[in-house]
């Protein structure tokens, strides 16, 4: 709708509403004078029938209880008083009733006009035939009644009244008026209150189409401003809107956020509905710990490096400045919000690469060290055995240098394969074979080899049957690899009690679960025992030895297969390493 059909739309409300206004109070007046001229009837009634009993005699209702009980000359004598009391009180009849014992109403002393006088001579004890019902209820309950009627000489109100006479009989005094006096006072009022609205309304037309010209200059001006201040509003947008960082238009005094420009809403990862109107600690200052604003309060700012919290819940690090300012006389706060994350990833980045090249400089010490003594302590065996074996002159005294040699040989030759596996690995020279196997015929050398060393060491070892399908399909020389590596690990760290390996299958996965009764791991401690050269404990690393690159090969292993591998832990009770293989279950079944 254009402006120019609001305004007209507007002053048409006007218009009617005016109208209405004046309609309501003319009607309001009319009726306020109508029922005060009905009042006065009514006080006239009242007055009249008040007045009857005195133009009687004081036992004229004691003795007007038969048709003859009353003389002509009495009856005319009290027609003449009521004619003149009718005729000086405007009345249209004044009369007395009572009910006969026979249950009849009857006129005892009604007025009579000229018509009805020629019509008959005597009008006493003539039955009231048609008696209103309040009238009768009005005598027998002793009150008085009001009511309207229409008949074939027009319309009426009558008043009645229950008088008693001295001897206890009761009576009605009654008067009646024709209102259709009333019905001419109100149309005449009518009419009057009709006139006046009239002249009302049209005083009102030229005082319209004045405020309406008014109101159209004053439109004019108001559209020609509000459209420079809509082309001053549009190239400030446009401005905001295209700028590369967040803006935003605080009130200063509502403290809540009164604008916001695309780049803020896309930083904050919300619509403008969640923004704006909204307390601005909820939305974009909600890093600020204290209620206060360090600009409108005056408390020390915070550092310009802040990190806001976004709609879903990420956090996103940015510069952040705020100025006062005044707009359209309200004073606001300005603030802008640069997005630092691509800053903060390379310096996260070059923290971490420096991080990573000393983690490697420590590693390559532990290694050379590690190495060092891993490398030696065997070389040093062999060579003394070697250099004692040609003073022995006797088989049985050759035999245990012959035997310890062997062994340095044989843990110097594993420490040596580890270290190739887990170059191979890190290189990725490894390529897994998978095929299918019973699972017995991968779990039954690790039982062969695991159970006589953990006997050797005074420990218990337990190897339940597998539990689940019978045939996995995996490298099975990969994974008895891994297995190894894992159950030595157990029976080294292992003092004393039990050793457990066990298999079962879930759903297409394939699961391994190696216990011990060990000293188990601290919790801090769980996430560095799969990196290669690392030991949970070092006092156990020096009473146990290795390099501890064993569980770092296993680790390397179980993930080149698709696998996965966990333990659980407590200082002082044991721990479970468990292999998880979620897609190794074959899908043929057969038996062992």
């Amino acid at each position: 709708m254009s402006p120019t059909r609001r305004a007209v739309f507007r002053l048409l409300i006007i218009f009617v509403g005016y109208a209405a206004i004046v309609a309501a109070l003319s009607w309001a007046w009319y009726s306020m004078e109508k029922e005060n001229f009905t009042r006065q009837l009514d006080q006239k009634l009242l007055a009249a029938t008040g007045t009857l009993k005195d133009l009687l005699a004081p036992d004229f209702h004691d003795r007007a209880r038969t048709p003859t009980s009353i003389s002509l000359e009495e009856e005319l004598e009290n027609r003449r008083k009521f004619n003149a009391l009718k005729e000086a009180l405007g009345l249209t009849w004044v009369y007395t009733v009572i009910r006969t014992e026979s249950g009849e109403y009857v006129f005892t002393a009604p007025s009579v006009s000229e018509e009805e006088a020629k019509e008959r001579l005597s009008w006493y004890f003539y039955p009231y035939q048609e008696i209103p019902e309040a009238f009768t209820q009005a005598l027998a309950q002793r009150g008085n009644a009001t009511h309207e009627y229409r008949d074939e000489w027009g319309r009426f109100r009558s008043f009645c009244r229950t008088e008693v006479s001295p001897g206890g009989q009761p009576y009605l005094a009654c008067a009646d008026i024709d209102i259709s006096r009333i019905e001419a006072f109100t149309t005449r009022h009518l009419l009057i209150t009709l006139g006046v609205a009239t002249a009302f309304l049209a005083l009102a037309v030229p005082v319209g189409f004045t405020v309406r010209g008014m109101y159209r200059d004053h439109l004019t001006a108001l559209q020609e401003a509000h459209t420079t201040l809509a082309e001053q509003e549009a190239s400030l947008r446009t401005i905001l809107d295209s700028l590369p960082v967040g803006v935003a238009v605080v009130d200063a005094t509502e403290r809540t956020v009164r604008s916001a420009n695309p780049k803020l809403l896309e930083m904050l990862e919300a619509t403008a509905d969640q923004i704006i109107g909204h307390d601005c600690k909820k939305t974009i200052c909600t890093q600020c710990a204290t209620p206060l604003c360090p600009i409108l309060d005056g408390i020390p700012p915070q550092t310009p490096d802040l990190a806001i919290t976004t709609f879903t819940g990420r956090s996103v690090p940015v510069l952040k400045a705020a100025v006062p300012a005044t707009l359209a006389g309200k004073h606001v706060l300005v603030e802008a919000l640069i997005d630092i994350s691509a800053q903060k990833r390379l310096e996260a980045d070059l923290i971490h690469a420096k991080e990573a090249a000393e983690a490697a400089a420590r590693s390559k010490a532990r290694f050379l060290a590690v190495m060092s003594h891993e490398l030696r302590t065997p070389l040093g065996h062999i060579l003394g055995a070697l250099q004692i074996l040609p003073h022995l002159d006797s088989p049985a005294k050759q035999k245990p240098m012959t035997e310890a040699a062997q062994n340095a040989a044989r843990a110097l030759l594993t420490l040596l394969n580890d270290i190739l596996d887990l170059a191979a690995l890190e290189g990725t020279a490894i390529q897994p074979s998978p095929a299918v196997h019973p699972v017995m015929t991968i779990l039954s050398p690790i039982i062969q080899i695991a159970e006589p060393q953990a006997r050797s060491r005074g420990l218990s070892w337990e190897a339940p049957p597998h539990a689940g399908a019978t045939h996995v399909e995996c490298d099975a020389t990969l994974v008895r690899k891994a297995l190894l590596h894992v159950v030595n690990n157990a029976i080294k760290f292992t003092p004393r009690g039990t050793v457990r390996l066990e298999s079962w299958t879930h759903g297409t996965g394939w699961y391994i679960a190696v216990h011990d009764t060990g000293p188990g791991i601290d919790p801090h401690l769980l996430d560095t025992i799969f990196v290669p050269f690392t030991q949970a404990d070092m006092e156990l690393n020096r009473e146990h030895g290795g390099s501890g690159i064993g569980l770092g090969v296993a680790s390397g292993i179980i993930r080149l297969l698709g696998g996965s591998i966990c333990v659980d832990s407590e200082p002082g009770a044991g721990a479970t390493f468990i292999l998880a293989f979620p897609r190794a279950v074959a899908n043929r079944e057969t038996t062992v």
